[in-house]
């Protein structure tokens, strides 16, 4: 089975990705995020905040009432992040995500997943991620360079490179592996 989904044919998703770059490109005037050490994060279910027209529109299309999700706009610095899964503050971790390169993304910039056959899971301090022991060993299952909207799964391990300039995704959480599997996703959004 495949980690990703491309989505570059989904008029949609191709919409709000322009509405994605306009709002980064503003983002520190935004009065909806708050600056975290690896970009930026927007709570998306403040009923006291006013949302651009696009994050009403994501939450509709990925269903944001049944499973719970969030935005964030990553940068991500040479040489990218290690191997991880993503997850929540209290440690649930988010089955995939769906992905729009915003800044300094090319055709270099690959995305891989991994089998993970030895070795320990942690959650490091209260990160959104987990991460491997050292003794860790991992079988490359598949990989692909994000070049315009694409869900992608991240209840496995994976790791992103950024091997030139700080690169710049926006992500959009999928919900958790309590509520959604990835079959599951596939079947509602391939």
């Amino acid at each position: 089975m495949t980690s990703f989904i491309k989505k570059s044919d989904d008029k949609i998703l191709i919409d709000v990705w322009k509405s994605l770059i306009e709002f980064y490109n503003n983002i520190d005037e935004e009065k909806i995020t708050k600056k975290v050490p690896i970009g930026y994060q927007i709570n998306i279910y403040d009923e006291s905040k006013i949302y651009p027209d696009f994050i009403e529109t994501l939450k509709e299309y990925f269903n944001a009432n049944k499973y719970h999700q969030s935005l964030s706009f990553f940068e991500i610095k040479n040489p990218g992040w290690g191997k991880h899964l993503d997850s929540t503050n209290t440690g649930d971790v988010f089955t995939g995500s769906c992905i729009w390169p915003i800044k300094n993304c090319s055709s270099e910039n690959i995305t891989k997943w991994y089998e993970h056959t030895k070795g320990k899971l942690f959650k490091k301090d209260n990160g959104s991620y987990m991460n491997f022991s050292d003794d860790s060993v991992f079988t490359l299952m598949d990989s692909t360079s994000i070049d315009g909207p694409t869900i992608i799964r991240t209840d496995v391990p994976h790791e992103v490179n950024s091997p030139d300039k700080t690169r710049v995704i926006a992500s959009w959480k999928l919900g958790s592996t309590k509520n959604i599997s990835w079959n599951e996703i596939c079947d509602l959004y391939r």
